[in-house]
């Protein structure tokens, strides 16, 4: 509970310790950090088991999935004709 706190009081003070090195943009979590860098890396490790669309965050991914729900097959699935 204390790291939870800890957090909070960092982020209404300002408290940024993680800058990227690429661009300069700076995060007070390791894990927007790390989200972040791979961006300039291009790791895009999560992949949609429905097309071969990948992304840099689960988020993306998500909210992709999502429109596979809404509007059918998205256009890597129709190019790729899906993984399975």
């Amino acid at each position: 509970r204390s790291s939870h706190l800890y957090r909070h009081q960092r982020a209404h003070s300002g408290g940024r310790s993680y800058i990227c090195t690429y661009c300069g943009r700076s995060f007070g979590s390791t894990f927007h950090f790390e989200r972040h860098q791979r961006t300039h890396r291009g790791q895009r490790p999560f992949r949609c088991s429905l097309c071969r669309k990948s992304f840099g965050a689960a988020a993306e991914l998500v909210t992709h999935q999502g429109l596979h729900l809404l509007e059918g097959p998205c256009r890597w699935v129709r190019h790729w004709g899906g993984l399975g």
